[in-house]
């Protein structure tokens, strides 16, 4: 397990490259500090800038910003349900984090459905753009539940296998094997992931009769038929949006209020999509972590 953990965050590195994931470097790498004095900046290879930090002493906002460095180096969240964080963005308020993959498989009972459940704290919702929902296997029914504040949206998708899928087909997931589906609602803390399957004991070829389904970040899977006899990994990167407001707070109260997280002279407040809170960002010709006091430093 622990073997395959790593594998994935290895790979999940590897894709933040690809897609454009703004992953944070440490001081001694940029010359300017992303962590309060005394508090650690990294944990194994993942920086941890404030307004996050290892410790509450080290956080901005207590709970869900507090995380925690393991004797392995492995940095998690400290919600309700441990998450294992492979990357934090400050630039574009976005952490990168790893989900575990749902299964079901059919045994002599008949059809079977399963249920899972995931849910983030406030100030963190699920990335409608960053993110896709996929399902692999062979004559199921998998759903996405997304539940918001102001309401509940549902997607299905359906794999089947009328036939074995052949190798010249790896990559491609529109519905010999695996499917997908985008994510299209924001202001997502929490969803549930379904599969129900619906091959009554069929069987293709040499496949397995599970059904896996999981959500990952857009580009990071690519299908190939062996995963229908074993998939490659049990855990996927997922994309988490976070802010640093309250829900439908706007920059103009924040900065009048109390609690005001950006530090004021040289760095200024980003409202969120949908009006879900406020990012903080360096003003043109500075550079650093707005989060922190004088964190943002002269170009010139």
């Amino acid at each position: 397990m622990r073997s395959t953990m790593r594998a994935v965050v290895k790979l999940a590195a590897a894709m933040m490259v690809a897609i454009g994931f703004v992953a944070v470097a440490s001081w001694a790498e940029t010359g300017y500090r992303v962590a309060l004095p005394g508090c650690p900046e990294t944990c194994g290879n993942v920086t941890v800038p404030y307004p996050f930090g290892i410790g509450e002493k080290c956080s901005c906002k207590k709970g869900a910003f507090n995380l925690t460095c393991d004797s392995d180096s492995r940095l998690w969240t400290n919600w309700t349900s441990g998450v294992q964080i492979t990357a934090i963005d400050y630039v574009n308020g976005q952490m990168q984090v790893l989900m575990p993959v749902s299964r079901i498989c059919y045994n002599e009972s008949g059809s079977e459905e399963i249920f899972e459940n995931y849910r983030v704290p406030n100030m963190f919702t699920i990335s409608p753009e960053e993110n896709k929902f996929f399902a692999v296997g062979c004559d199921a029914s998998a759903s996405f539940l997304g539940l918001t504040d102001h309401g509940i949206f549902l997607t299905r998708c359906r794999p089947k296998c009328d036939r074995a899928p052949e190798k010249k087909e790896s990559g491609n997931c529109a519905g010999r094997g695996c499917c997908q589906a985008t994510i299209p609602v924001f202001g997502l803390r929490e969803f549930k992931l379904g599969v129900k399957s619906l091959g009554f004991g069929k069987k293709v070829g040499e496949f397995k009769n599970c059904t896996y389904v999981f959500v990952a970040r857009k580009g990071w899977y690519h299908f190939i038929p062996e995963d229908l006899t074993h998939l490659r990994f049990g855990w996927a990167p997922m994309a988490v949006d976070w802010d640093v407001g309250h829900g439908n707070q706007t920059c103009e109260s924040a900065v009048a209020g109390e609690g005001y997280v950006c530090e004021k002279s040289s760095t200024e407040c980003v409202e969120t999509t949908f009006d879900l809170g406020y990012h903080c960002r360096c003003k043109d010709g500075f550079h650093g972590n707005p989060y922190l006091p004088s964190g943002c430093q002269s170009l010139v």
